[in-house]
């Protein structure tokens, strides 16, 4: 037996192209592709783009949505291309500060970020002291949510140990490293 890579192949529906009022059925094996999730992003920008989506937004909302690189502002009366907010930022979890601060920059006294996972609050604390407004992170179930206060809790931390959360975390215990080497988590 040689000892060669193989291409694993994620079980599942493999969409190219989505089309409205498709009955989906099986949504985690939609789900477990990534290019499926590629695809059905793009279909719903394109989607929310059209005059009937927008007209569902109700009085001064604003939909901030990206697609790739780049981002929408959809708004009851129109969508348009928001420049400040293209990125070529890969992973969701630091794309999701840049919005943050979008957000805080643009008046909002709060901003909620909403997500389970704990790389987000690690890089939320890391970055809190930039971000000018009060950040909380939501997370728990429908009948369970809680609210983190990052700003407090980044207070009460510190700033020297804020700082050096994100590289132990990236060491230690995020998505994207498993392990010290020859080490377990």
């Amino acid at each position: 037996m040689q000892n060669e890579p193989t291409e694993v192949q994620a079980p599942g529906i493999h969409f190219k192209n989505i089309q409205p009022g498709h009955n989906i059925q099986q949504w985690r094996k939609l789900l477990g592709s990534s290019s499926n999730k590629a695809s059905l992003i793009k279909f719903l920008v394109e989607e929310w783009k059209k005059t009937t989506a927008q007209g569902e937004l109700e009085g001064p909302k604003e939909l901030y949505v990206t697609c790739e690189q780049l981002c929408f502002k959809i708004t009851k009366e129109q969508w348009e291309e928001a420049p400040e907010l293209k990125s070529s930022q890969e992973e969701a979890d630091t794309r999701l500060l840049l919005h943050a601060l979008h957000a805080a920059e643009s008046g909002y006294k709060s901003v909620i970020i909403t997500a389970e996972d704990t790389d987000v609050m690690v890089l939320c604390l890391g970055m809190c002291h930039k971000i000018p407004s009060h950040l909380f992170q939501k997370c728990g179930t429908k009948n369970r949510t809680r609210f983190l206060d990052i700003t407090t809790l980044s207070r009460t931390l510190g700033g020297s140990v804020c700082d050096s959360l994100i590289g132990m975390h990236a060491f230690t215990g995020c998505d994207t490293v498993s392990a010290f080497v020859a080490g377990g988590r």
